[in-house]
């Protein structure tokens, strides 16, 4: 038999491999028949103002003929079933097309130091059925399909290298086209290269239908049933046992003790194997040797017998990342004493998805724990704290006060930061949200926080603090309650704050405060520092840059842009760039930091002579791109910065 001959019979292989492993998956799912969304922008996407609808089976040709897609939906709604059910169709189908499956989350923990190209082979070997076979063919390769699953599930400093390395995946060898599915957030990816897709909500129809054939009779009518049972994952667990209850993390708990019959005791144990996971592999692969020393024989084999967990020589995964979360945020709700920014930096794999603090709201069902939970949520991530409110858990002037906050900042100078926070309300989706969105001046969005009826002290003094008007003068009584123990009103006044004029002896307090032995205090104080532009308050700020904790840091890096922005000294403005092209060439910037730099450099609106200005430094951190698509995006904040003066001018 020739070579040729020889590697036609191994492609066989490959394709009857690659039917017998997705076939292999599909087994047992519900049979869902998903709509898929293709929207034109990020924009589109999030407010979910898409034109049209194609059924599922659009999805592996629209990746044949864009190269990359990049399927963006909320936790649960089909995404891995949709790949799974594109990979069978390109297996059974008369082209010559292998579709192969690659798990994002088993990227190994030491991928977060390393290069791009590691990134690529790591990614060659992971794929199943192997692609190395055909990377190395000599005869004409036939189309490779790559369904690459679960960039939410692994942490954020590795998921977008990841992506990167999928792009380059798809250009290196052009008869590869890949699909990776995501959660719904934006990411700096060129939109002329990668396609958006968006899975649709099931339809009331398809709920009665599947509902009525597994269980008989007329599936729950509540809004909170609907919305729940609209979500595949949820449908699917409900209608095995009637679970429907309108609760997320309700009904995951009986789908583990009705199902594989796990008790309360079981639980609590797999609660803190999950956490502690989570905490020390900073992702949802658990070492077999792990978890078999703390999960007793018998309640393991149930696990595997009801496909609630999988299972690999070295690791133990649970089938579903909402099983994970759900199980990590039982403890976290269990254990009010670890309910803090390190304790929430686990949960979501250093704020990679917020999913496990939402089921953690989702299972205090007294309000006013569940607003302390969001108020310390909102002093670490205030998109964290945004997404955690569960309607009919946190109270209205909970959700009010901190969509308000967030509504604030439309009006921040740093364009990614408005861009986010639209985001944030769009996906909120409620009518609060809706309505602060519809506003075009601040004073119209003080208007509907007036407007909420209460007469509940804490949220009247915040309302009071919220609604000082822009431009008034605040003396130090004031400033120093940025070291208010309550992080809601401290947060809301060092917002307010950027606003206002201070006093001499106002700044000479925000610069006291700033030295604070609280890193939060500091961060705070910091982060007003930067809109009162001036000698003093750059040299407290530059001294912040080497704070001891990484999100004074981080904090430090936007206040130093916004004061040289802000600033009406030329000179200043210039010798603050400067010192940041110091700073990097001394490599004193970390990757937060250097992150950070990189969102907050596009001001609006502009300084005269912006563009030139940071022009040095943009193309000083493009030299240390590790990569093309470094490179590129570098090159893309350079040129919205300058047309966004030329608009200006």
């Amino acid at each position: 038999m020739t070579a040729i001959e020889n590697e036609g019979v191994a492609r066989m292989r490959i394709k009857s491999d690659a039917d017998l492993l997705f076939s292999a998956m599909a087994s047992g799912r519900t049979p869902f028949q998903l709509e898929i969304a293709f929207p034109e922008s990020y924009d589109e996407l999030i407010s979910g103002q898409w034109e049209g609808a194609a059924p599922e089976e659009d999805l592996a040709g629209v990746a044949a003929e864009c190269g990359r897609v990049l399927l963006s939906a909320e936790a649960g709604s089909g995404k891995t079933h949709l790949l799974i059910r594109a990979g069978i169709s390109a297996a059974k189908s008369r082209d010559d097309v292998i579709p192969v499956w690659l798990p994002l989350r088993d990227l190994p923990a030491s991928m977060r130091s390393a290069e791009p190209e590691a990134f690529v082979q790591a990614l060659i070997g992971l794929a199943t059925p192997s692609l190395k076979p055909v990377l190395s063919s000599s005869t004409r390769a036939p189309k490779i399909l790559v369904l690459a699953d679960g960039l939410n599930e692994i942490p954020r400093e590795v998921s977008q290298s990841a992506l990167d390395a999928l792009d380059e995946l798809a250009r290196r060898y052009p008869f590869m086209s890949v699909i990776v599915s995501e959660r719904l957030v934006r990411r700096p990816v060129a939109l002329d290269r990668w396609k958006l897709a968006t899975i649709l909500p099931l339809s009331e129809e398809q709920v009665a239908d599947i509902w009525s054939s597994s269980q008989g009779g007329s599936a729950p009518d509540s809004e909170d049933a609907a919305k729940l049972l609209s979500n595949p994952f949820f449908l699917d667990k409900a209608t095995t046992f009637d679970l429907v209850e309108g609760s997320a993390a309700k009904v995951i708990e009986a789908y583990f003790s009705k199902l594989a019959g796990i008790r309360k005791d079981g639980l609590e144990n797999l609660s803190r194997v999950c956490y502690e996971s989570y905490s020390r592999e900073r992702g949802m692969l658990i070492p077999r040797q792990d978890f078999m020393s703390n999960v007793d024989r018998p309640l393991y084999q149930s696990l595997l017998d009801h496909e609630l967990v999988r299972a690999s020589e070295t690791y133990v995964w649970f089938s579903h990342h909402l099983f994970h979360d759900y199980l990590a945020s039982r403890y976290l709700v269990q254990h009010r004493t670890l309910w803090g920014p390190e304790a929430f930096d686990v949960v979501t794999t250093g704020a990679a998805s917020f999913d496990s603090l939402r089921l953690a709201v989702d299972q205090i069902h007294d309000p006013a724990v569940a607003d302390e939970f969001v108020r310390m949520i909102y002093n670490w991530n205030y998109f964290g704290a945004a997404y955690s409110l569960v309607p009919g858990r946190v109270t209205s002037e909970m959700q009010v006060a901190l969509l308000a906050m967030l509504a604030d900042k439309r009006w921040d100078p740093v364009a990614a930061t408005v861009e986010a926070i639209t985001d944030a309300l769009r996906l909120n989706g409620t009518k609060t949200a809706k309505s602060m969105l519809a506003v075009s001046t601040r004073d119209q969005l003080f208007e509907v926080v007036r407007e909420f009826p209460s007469s509940n002290p804490s949220f009247i003094r915040w309302r009071t603090i919220f609604t000082f008007r822009d431009g008034e003068y605040v003396g130090p009584e004031i400033v120093q309650s940025l070291a208010s123990d309550d992080p809601i009103e401290a947060w809301t006044l060092a917002n307010v704050l950027r606003r206002c004029r201070l006093t001499s002896a106002g700044e000479a307090k925000l610069v006291d405060i700033a030295r604070s032995e609280s890193s939060v205090t500091r961060w705070r104080a910091v982060h007003v520092l930067g809109l009162h532009p001036s000698a003093t308050t750059a040299r407290v700020v530059q001294n912040l840059m080497s704070d001891s904790d990484k999100w004074v840091r981080y904090g430090a890096v936007r206040a130093l842009v916004e004061i040289a922005a802000k600033t009406g000294d030329s000179q200043l403005r210039e010798s603050i760039i400067l010192w940041l092209g110091h700073q990097l060439s001394s490599e004193r910037l970390d990757d937060k930091m250097l992150h950070e730099l990189g969102r907050v450099l596009d001001v609006r609106p502009q300084p005269a002579g912006w563009p030139e200005t940071v022009a040095p430094l943009v193309q000083q951190l493009a030299s240390t791109s590790r990569n093309s698509f470094q490179q590129d995006r570098w090159n893309t904040l350079m040129a919205s910065i300058s047309s966004s003066g030329q608009v200006s001018r």
